[in-house]
């Protein structure tokens, strides 16, 4: 009984660590945050969940409590996340573009950054 109670146990503290409810569901994901080319301030993050496939995106903007759904895609080395007449491309090296309705407006500095856990019901 003694070593059931122990890993039952770290099992409730890692949930409490973590914040997570019971219930929720929560996924790894590939996220780039992107920063203003020329002052380098923080701008974007956005992100796509490779468990459930390339084409859920996110993205979350500085400022905003909310998030867009966005449909990311992958061609050779370069992710799209569109929405609406919207496009943000980020290249291999980590240089990313804003375009509206295919016009480019802004020009990011991203970095890519490991997997974390994206909680499923900030959908």
């Amino acid at each position: 009984m003694k070593k059931l109670l122990i890993p039952l146990f770290s099992i409730l503290i890692s949930f409490n660590s973590y914040g997570e409810k019971v219930g929720s569901e929560s996924y790894d994901w590939k996220k780039w945050d992107c920063y203003d080319f020329i002052d380098g301030g923080y701008i974007l993050r956005v992100g796509y969940i490779p468990e459930i496939g390339d084409s859920k995106g996110i993205l979350f903007v500085k400022d905003v409590d909310s998030h867009i759904d966005t449909f990311h895609s992958l061609s050779g080395v370069r992710h799209f996340w569109e929405w609406d007449s919207y496009t943000i491309v980020i290249e291999s090296n980590g240089a990313g573009r804003f375009y509206n309705n295919g016009i480019p407006e802004e020009r990011y500095e991203c970095t890519s950054a490991p997997l974390e856990k994206l909680m499923y019901d900030i959908w």
